[in-house]
């Protein structure tokens, strides 16, 4: 199975209000979307949440794709390296072990081509 995931915001980024993530399969069905309320939140702790559900819910062998580097990144290497958002670092380690055992394939590749990210600009997150 192929997860793409995307993040989005309630407002403006960085929010204020919160924001969320989708995940959705290679024949672009929802998988899941979900809306977080906490402040502050950016577009890329949405992805990074988005990437943690999808590594959790993956098959061995599954593939993950994000249009978001620093998720990306952060997932990679377990950690976020941003002291103000010490927070993230459990999510991100999550991320990490279950990309890990699960060997998974997690792939960047740029927006046009993440249906999930097609399917939020479809169906925008209202405040």
């Amino acid at each position: 199975m192929i997860y793409y995931v995307d993040g989005f915001m309630v407002g403006r980024n960085p929010s204020t209000i919160g924001g969320g993530f989708t995940v959705v399969n290679e024949r672009n069905e929802l998988i899941k979307r979900h809306v977080m309320y906490q402040n502050p939140f950016t577009n890329n702790d949405g992805e990074l949440f988005a990437i943690a559900y999808a590594a959790y819910i993956a098959a061995p062998g599954d593939t993950i794709i994000t249009d978001s580097q620093c998720a990306y990144n952060w997932v990679l290497s377990g950690f976020v390296k941003a002291d103000a958002r010490a927070d993230l670092r459990p999510v991100a380690r999550r991320a990490h072990k279950w990309v890990n055992e699960k060997k998974l394939v997690l792939r960047w590749e740029p927006r046009e081509s993440n249906l999930a990210g097609k399917y939020n600009e479809k169906n925008p997150q209202k405040s």
